[in-house]
């Protein structure tokens, strides 16, 4: 304990030391620097274990040496000032004077903060033969620091906390204001903010049950950032869609340049693309303890519910706790931050004239009881290392007063240069008032990963249940269930919040899309806004869900024509809809409100740009028109099933389909209206409806079992003929074969479909070796064992190669059990079979991640072992190189090539016919000796650019 008071107090007091150099020097007072040397003295001697002197005693107005220890050949130079000339004039100095015979090594201390960055490039030319870099040798209060906690010598702490104490314990900033009362009003604001941001509160959620608050230290996951400039951001989408990459390339073509016109024009648009994106969007991850590293400014922009606040709240609290565990520089924890809501800040500036300064003064007296002259506030904006959070720039509607914000902070950020400002704003409210890039670098909040979203869940629900067993049960579940929920919704903090508090309150995320999207919708449209934020926005109508519906499905009706959409072509719609509706009887009130309205919807980053910048608001939005304006007008039924059958099958309309008939399900009281669309839809669509509605079924509770049954029924008959699909390039049969196994493992469902399996089998209407098939890969993928319990009790006898191969396959995981059944295999059809590839009717990846299957090549490369070790093994299991080229001459497998193991094959063997078997291999999986081929990973742009220089 007495080794982290020591600690304290010399990080303490090193901090103050800084700061009374920062303001003698402005102040062109001297004295500190000369005095420093000799204070400085007995610290250095401890940290560096050394017995320095004073340079200028031995030799009057020494230069580029302050501190020599003769001994160690070690010098130091002494300075306040930290740009690099100071830097490269000290080195030209220091290999022209005569301590160049006796010094080796070089340290320049900087009394103030050292800059974050130097060019050593630039330190290089100024040095001569000195070794002497920027990392090691440019040192300040915080690498002393760091060498007396790393010592961890209690006495000589104890000694250097001392003498910092004696020299700077109680100095004075200005005028009367001493660095312990200083003490005093961060330890009051440390106080207050703690109390004030250390919970989130999720009022602003559109649901009923739910927590009002939570620890945030106990919920934060820390984000991941990329660094983009904001010309790049805005142009990325655009430059995404330019190319199309091909998946393969050959590299032996590469290599000697003589390619196709196809692959000279790929590889340009993917240099292209490359050198906008290697840096600015594959893989120039920030992580959360680094974000505040360099002196720079910054602004960070993120999706709403991206939880740039809660980041910024839980900065503040652990700089303040000095909480050394959260980012990697120490020099932060010397900060005092501080924050502004930017939507307040621009309202007081409404009502009276107010500087940023005042502001700050008047909002630490007002939330945070903590009371500093404004002479006194200055000073410490003046030297004193000082975070400003610029909170929400977005959440200030009108652009013109936006645009005189952002003035206001980049001038006081230039009035104040020792201050680093943080500005955090949506995207889209940004473009038009974005900072200056000279004062600022912009970093993105990433969605959450998958790895993001496990911690999230598991810190969520450490927090809801006590109970370990049921927690961990209850994780594991609604892990299980996120995976079906779209990464749009589940990847942003905010909406996962949502999410699961809808999944606690029922133990189940939601049956449908529908609870999701609508929650979501209305959290981002309008209830966090006015009930968490307080903004109240300046829009003159006041019904925003029912404006934003109708855009929504206008724009789903143009056919395609949405690219061709204007800003004009919109407000025109709203207006009319805003007159037609009798909001507005003047045309240029409408026309006003319509601008305003679509401002609004701007500046939250819903619609911009002629489109919702959400998927999930256009169709949600879409859906609720089509629900609250056609289904529930008795005058538009036929309107409404025009609608159904014209768009069921078309991917565009899936999302807003599914969501209405969810809506429609949750209205009603019975299965009627319900299974009489059902029934509708599969007469007009066929089997585009019948996997419409196996998609959605689990989501709807008013359906009869009658209705199911059918539907199984047709959707298992359908697995056995392949229709062409409205749309889709999908296989029929496969997706059918999909729906009915993702249906199965839902207990509500799996006595239906064996039910509707159960009559097929007794109508005869489906060749009962098909049937079998069928049940058995079924059960393979599903591992149950039911349909083939029901196959089985019909006793009916069928020989078939690919049947046995099914009912094996349990068999085929184990080595030993393989080769057994090959041999009965073998014995039972004969050598002919045992060559033939085999596919799954169904398409299904049943064999190793394979849908085919062929005894001899799954075997040589189910697993890992040398394909010499396996294929001895065939040929004493009695399978002869015959039936092994046979086997080789069709691609039956998904098989990786080891190029190195083939080659060495190649050379260590003269039996031509295993040669003769491996060329076949090699002609059959398209690979040469040569030249091998790769699949591309845009991750991989480093490989791919050494490649095409």
């Amino acid at each position: 304990m007495n080794q982290i008071d020591n600690l304290n107090k010399i990080k303490k007091y090193l901090s103050r030391y800084q700061q009374l150099v920062k303001i003698n020097t402005s102040n062109n007072e001297y004295d500190i620097n000369i005095h420093s040397e000799n204070t400085l003295i007995p610290i250095l001697n401890v940290a560096f274990n050394a017995n320095f002197v004073n340079a200028n005693i031995s030799k009057k107005n020494a230069e580029a040496i302050d501190l020599i220890d003769v001994k160690k050949r070690i010098g130091i130079q002494v300075t306040s000032t930290v740009k690099i000339a100071k830097v490269k004039s000290t080195l030209e100095k220091f290999v022209k004077s005569n301590f160049r015979n006796e010094i080796d090594t070089v340290y320049i201390y900087m009394l103030t903060d050292k800059q974050k960055k130097y060019s050593q490039q630039s330190i290089d030319r100024s040095k001569g033969n000195l070794n002497f870099t920027v990392k090691k040798n440019i040192i300040d209060a915080a690498d002393i620091y760091g060498m007396l906690k790393s010592n961890n010598d209690i006495p000589k702490s104890k000694f250097v906390a001392d003498i910092l104490e004696e020299n700077f314990s109680d100095s004075i900033i200005h005028k009367g204001f001493t660095f312990d009362q200083f003490d005093g009003f961060k330890k009051s604001y440390r106080e207050k903010c703690l109390t004030n941001f250390s919970r989130l509160n999720f009022f602003g959620l559109f649901i009923n049950n739910k927590p009002r608050e939570v620890e945030l230290y106990s919920l934060f996951v820390p984000p991941v950032f990329e660094a983009h400039t904001f010309d790049d951001l805005l142009n990325i989408s655009n430059t995404i869609k330019k190319f199309d990459f091909v998946k393969e390339i050959n590299l032996i073509d590469l290599h000697q340049k003589s390619v196709k016109l196809e692959s000279i024009q790929y590889i340009s648009a993917f240099e292209k693309f490359t050198s906008f994106s290697h840096k600015n969007f594959f893989g120039n991850n920030i992580k959360f303890d680094e974000l505040y590293d360099g002196s720079e400014n910054l602004v960070v922009l993120g999706d709403p519910g991206a939880g740039k606040s809660s980041m910024i709240k839980y900065s503040i609290c652990k700089i303040l706790e000095e909480d050394e565990t959260i980012f990697s520089s120490p020099n932060i924890y010397n900060q005092l931050p501080l924050r502004i809501e930017l939507h307040k800040y621009n309202s007081a500036k409404a009502t009276r004239i107010i500087t940023l300064s005042r502001y700050m003064e008047n909002l630490l007296a007002e939330e945070y009881q903590t009371y500093i002259s404004s002479g006194n506030l200055e000073y410490l904006f003046k030297f004193f290392p000082i975070m400003v959070f610029f909170d929400g720039l977005d959440e200030i509607f009108d652009v013109h007063e936006r645009l005189q914000v952002r003035n206001d902070i980049e001038n006081f950020l230039k009035s104040y240069p020792n201050i680093k400002g943080i500005v955090t704003s949506r995207f889209e409210s940004y473009q038009e008032v974005s900072m200056n890039s000279k004062q600022f670098r912009t970093v993105v909040v990433k969605d959450f990963d998958e790895t993001q979203v496990m911690e999230y869940v598991n810190k969520w629900y450490s927090l809801q249940e006590e109970n370990a067993d049921i927690r961990k049960d209850e994780i594991a579940h609604c892990l299980e269930q996120l995976k079906g929920v779209d990464s749009e919704l589940k990847h942003n903090p905010l909406l996962l919040s949502l999410i699961l508090i809808l999944y606690r309150s029922d133990r189940e995320i939601p049956t449908s899309k529908l609870k999701i999207y609508e929650g979501c919708t209305y959290t981002i449209v309008d209830s966090r806004d006015t009930k968490e934020k307080k903004l109240t926005a300046p829009i003159q109508p006041r019904n925003k869900i029912s404006i934003f519906s109708a855009l929504a499905f206008w724009q789903f009706n143009q056919k395609g024509t949405d690219q061709n959409l204007t800003f004009s072509k919109v407000e025109s719609f709203v207006k009319q809809y805003l007159i037609k509706n009798e909001e507005y009887d003047s045309e240029f009130q409408a026309k006003q409100a319509a601008q305003d309205f679509l401002s609004f919807a701007k500046t939250r980053s819903i619609y911009l740009e002629n489109k919702f910048t959400h998927k999930t608001f256009l169709e949600y939005f879409a859906s609720y028109f089509i629900y609250s304006n056609i289904f529930n007008k008795i005058n538009k039924q036929d309107v409404f099933k025009e609608l159904l059958d014209e768009n069921i099958g078309l991917s565009s309309w899936a999302v807003v389909l599914e969501l209405l008939i969810c809506k429609i399900d949750e209205q009603m009281i019975d299965a009627e209206i319900i299974d009489n669309i059902i029934e509708n839809q599969i007469d007009q669509n066929g089997t585009d409806a019948l996997l419409f509605f196996l998609q959605i079924i689990k989501y709807l509770q008013n359906v009869s079992k009658q209705k199911q049954r059918l539907l199984f029924e047709k959707a298992i008959i359908g697995c056995f003929k392949s229709v062409k699909l409205r749309e889709s390039k999908i296989n029929s049969k496969e997706a059918l074969f999909s729906q009915l196994l993702s249906l199965y493992i839902l207990p509500r469902h799996q006595s239906l479909i064996d039910d509707s399996f159960t009559k097929l089998l007794d109508s005869k209407k489906i060749n009962q070796q098909e049937l079998a098939i069928f049940a058995y890969e079924f059960c393979i993928l599903s591992n149950s064992t039911s349909l083939i319990k029901i196959f089985e009790k019909s006793s009916i006898e069928i020989n078939s190669p690919y049947l046995f191969i099914l009912q094996h396959y349990p068999f085929l995981q184990d080595e030993d059990t393989y080769i057994r059944s090959l041999i009965s295999f073998k014995e039972k059809f004969g050598d002919e079979m045992v060559g033939r590839i085999y596919t799954s009717k169904f398409n299904q990846n049943l064999f190793f991640g394979s849908d085919k299957f062929n005894w001899s090549v799954t075997f040589l490369f189910r697993s890992k072992v040398s394909i010499i070790a396996n294929k001895a093994k065939l040929l004493k299991a009695g399978i002869s190189y015959d039936v092994l080229n046979t086997s080789a001459e069709k691609k039956s497998a998904v098989i990786t090539l080891n190029q190195i193991e083939i080659d060495q094959i190649i050379s260590a063997n003269k039996d031509p016919q295993l040669l003769t078997f491996i060329n076949t291999l090699l002609k059959t999986y398209g690979v040469s000796r040569k030249a091998q081929t790769i699949s591309m990973d845009p991750n991989r742009i480093d490989f791919m650019l050494e490649l095409v220089e």
